[in-house]
């Protein structure tokens, strides 16, 4: 099924579940830009940490395997 906007899909979705209901949220309450900016600093210094963590256990992997 197609839906035309998502808000229709969540109705539709939360309709399963017998007691959803579609909040709006108001205005000032919205996520802003600035807010966003600072969403992506955090997950992008985050995925950072996991890469580097990931690089030092390949690196002490390969020192621990025997041949």
């Amino acid at each position: 099924m197609k839906y035309k906007t998502f808000n229709e899909e969540m109705e539709v979705e939360l309709a399963e579940f017998g007691t959803g209901k579609l909040e709006i949220i108001p205005t000032e309450e919205k996520a802003t830009s600035a807010d966003f900016r600072e969403l992506e600093k955090r997950i992008t210094s985050y995925t950072q940490k996991n890469e580097e963590m990931l690089e030092l256990s390949k690196h002490y992997g390969n020192q621990s395997i025997i041949i």
